[in-house]
């Protein structure tokens, strides 16, 4: 195969874009329990944190299986060495959860914690989920943490993000930047430090690479701002080294959200412009993801999948950019929900999305019912099918593979039923693909129906995948299957 040949095929598939669905891209479940505030994330398995509008209790939510549509509640307020004497208008605010089920977050005591009756804490599963989906929300025990000492008196840790080896950051009193190192892997035992001499924004992140990103100010920076956005390896002190800088944005910049490859999404004022724009700033290089409008960024996930709210003319909308193309959330939904007309709210938007596509957002349906997670339509759940692929051949102009899907989940599958290619050879082409993914994570891989009717149990379905690659030895991904009627 030449190379000239092979780069036409290339930028062919570049240019497919993600269509919206004929069907709703999301599936919808209510978490009628979660109080309508921003303070909500969910981790790789759709577990999902939040306050109880009844009660102001930090809320867990794990779904019977991973990404699945239903599940239970758990009140952290009650496990194991919670913070008592609560303050019973805001018993607690979970602010982060890993993959591995640990949960942060600060306790409102009436009397105790630091100057503000902040308590910082560590929820921990009595077993850790495990690295493949395994979940474990039903108890466990907190870690509550001492008090640190700082110029300024003593401060709780106001944990902003953990990582799934349990390493925290916060921000502490005066937002200085803080970071918690276990003695061992996920354990409550381990150094709180604190950088005193840095002023930090309220977003501070750390990836399990060791990268730390969010926004400072102070040190060798100016005191009295603006903010200036950091993305650096190890905790060294935020006046030395990090700073994110671009052409495309001026000063007062602050970091929303950091993922595993180290790509962070900022808010800016865009250069020569007047209001917020989100970027993703990846490689060294700044987009701007919401097309060119006012624009507020909430999350990022390791596809580069963003979402958020921007700002046209009319009114906020929360939004998804994935793939490098913007659709507004309010198209992707069903019409109802629970038997009641589903409706998106600005307010809270989107706030958070996980590998698998799924997002937290605000909406109203049925009374009481102010947070959802959004769930592709198009994603087999919990157990997968067995995928078999046969020999590659070599054919006219390219490379053939068999790719037989048998289903072995023990349910019917819905169709059409699609095998993605994720990971595939950058320098390989699949073209007789149907599309690439666009909401069902990770994102922007290219999938090949496999069956266009519904597979029974244990029934079998095979198809032809065509390469375009320089030899056969570069044809390598990995793959998993997709059933449903909306686009994956």
């Amino acid at each position: 195969m030449s190379p000239r040949i092979l780069a036409a095929a290339l930028a062919a598939a570049a240019a497919l874009q993600p269509a919206t669905a004929a069907t709703p891209a999301y599936n919808v479940t209510a978490l009628p329990q979660f109080a309508n505030t921003t303070q909500y994330s969910l981790n790789r398995w759709g577990q999902a944190i939040g306050v109880s509008g009844a009660t102001t209790a930090p809320l867990l939510w794990t779904p019977s299986v991973a990404n699945g549509a239903s599940g239970t509640v758990l009140d952290l307020s009650k496990q194991p060495g919670y913070p008592g004497n609560l303050n019973p208008g805001l018993k607690g605010i979970p602010t982060a959860i890993n993959d591995r089920g640990q949960i942060v977050g600060n306790a409102n005591a009436i009397s105790g914690g630091d100057g503000n009756g902040t308590i910082s804490w560590l929820w921990t599963p009595e077993t850790l989920n495990s690295t493949t989906g395994v979940l474990h929300g039903a108890k466990g025990s907190v870690t509550a943490f001492a008090a640190f000492s700082t110029s300024s008196g003593t401060a709780a840790e106001y944990p902003a993000w953990i990582n799934n080896l349990g390493q925290i950051t916060g921000h502490g009193a005066y937002y200085n930047p803080v970071v918690f190192n276990p003695s061992t892997a996920n354990s409550g035992t381990g150094t709180w430090t604190a950088d005193t001499s840095v002023g930090v924004g309220w977003a501070f992140f750390v990836n399990d690479a060791g990268q730390f990103a969010g926004s400072a100010y102070g040190g060798t920076l100016p005191t009295d701002g603006p903010y200036y956005p950091f993305l650096q390896t190890g905790f060294n002190g935020f006046q030395t080294g990090g700073v994110i800088s671009s052409p495309s944005w001026s000063a007062n910049a602050t970091v929303q959200g950091l993922n595993q490859l180290g790509d962070v999404i900022v808010d800016a004022v865009p250069a020569g412009g007047s209001e917020i724009h989100g970027f993703l700033y990846k490689n060294g290089v700044a987009t701007d993801v919401g097309n060119n409008a006012e624009t507020f960024v909430n999350a990022i996930n390791d596809s580069d999948m963003i979402v958020g709210n921007y700002i046209p003319a009319g009114g906020a909308l929360p939004f998804i950019n994935t793939g490098g193309t913007v659709f507004e959330l309010s198209t992707l939904v069903p019409a109802t929900v629970d038997g009641a007309p589903f409706t998106v709210l600005a307010s809270g938007g989107a706030s958070a999305i996980n590998d698998k596509g799924q997002i937290i957002i605000s909406g109203t349906a049925a009374a009481g019912e102010a947070v959802f997670i959004l769930t592709p339509a198009a994603m087999i759940i919990g157990k997968q099918p067995k995928i078999t692929l046969g020999a590659i051949h070599t054919v006219s102009g390219g490379y053939t593979r068999k790719v037989t899907i048998k289903n072995t989940t023990g349910n019917t599958l819905t169709g059409p039923v699609s095998v993605v290619l994720d990971n595939l050879n950058s320098n390989v082409v699949l073209t007789s693909r149907n599309g690439n993914t666009a909401f069902a994570g990770p994102a922007g891989s290219p999938y090949q129906t496999v069956s266009t009717a519904n597979m029974a149990k244990n029934a079998a379905a095979s198809a032809t995948l065509t390469f375009i690659a320089l030899n056969p030895a570069a044809i390598t991904f990995t793959t998993r299957a997709l059933a449903g009627p909306a686009t994956p």
